[in-house]
């Protein structure tokens, strides 16, 4: 309901999660709510099942970074952005 950078546009962001048999993440699709075609991301595990990455599926483009601690803590999540908005 609300648009970059939080502006209420009348549109509802869907986002649509997919997981594994074990329930671990596999993929998101993502669509903005303005009728274009839905964008999937992949999930980049590490072998405990963290996520590490999630990466564009189209292109293989890393879109968040994740970073934890010795006991699995998450101490970092960065979303990265173009030049005019945030990938997702």
């Amino acid at each position: 309901m609300y648009g970059h950078p939080g502006l209420r546009d009348g549109h509802t962001v869907r986002l649509e999660f997919i997981y594994d048999e074990a329930g671990r993440p596999v993929q998101l699709i993502w669509n903005d709510g303005h009728g274009g075609a839905s964008q999937i991301f992949n999930y980049v595990l590490n072998l405990q099942g963290d996520v590490q990455q999630i990466r564009r599926a189209s292109d293989g483009m890393i879109v968040a970074v994740y970073d934890y601690n010795a006991r699995g803590v998450k101490m970092l999540m960065k979303m990265l952005t173009t030049h005019r908005r945030t990938v997702i």
